[in-house]
């Protein structure tokens, strides 16, 4: 699959990953972007079609595969989800992939009560 990317999330920690000042990437050269959101360039993948909105967080993209500082992104089809209609591309990458962690974490806590 690729993807035109829109916008990407640069959080801290992607910044001090590619620095040096933590282990996490390991291979060199990298593309930061931990996540995205863009638009179906080219689809392998009988889910998408191009032009589909879509976003991608996690799967170590910008750790282990090249991330979202890019004008085109090429993933797994797998890894990415539609972009949810009430939402732009801005909103999603304002919630990010740390939003989203967290928004996991209480949906786990409420169904602990």
């Amino acid at each position: 699959m690729t993807v035109r990317v829109g916008l990407f999330d640069a959080q801290l920690q992607g910044r001090a990953r590619h620095h040096g000042k933590a282990p996490v990437v390991r291979q060199f050269p990298m593309v930061p972007g931990i996540d995205f959101a863009g638009t179906v360039h080219a689809s392998e993948n009988s889910s998408y079609a191009n032009g589909d909105r879509v976003l991608l967080n996690g799967w170590g993209v910008g750790e282990q595969h090249w991330g979202g500082l890019a004008q085109l992104a090429r993933v797994k089809g797998e890894w990415l989800l539609p972009l949810p209609v009430v939402f732009t591309a801005r909103q999603a990458m304002a919630i990010g992939t740390a939003g989203y962690t967290a928004m996991l974490c209480v949906i786990a806590l409420e169904r602990m009560e």
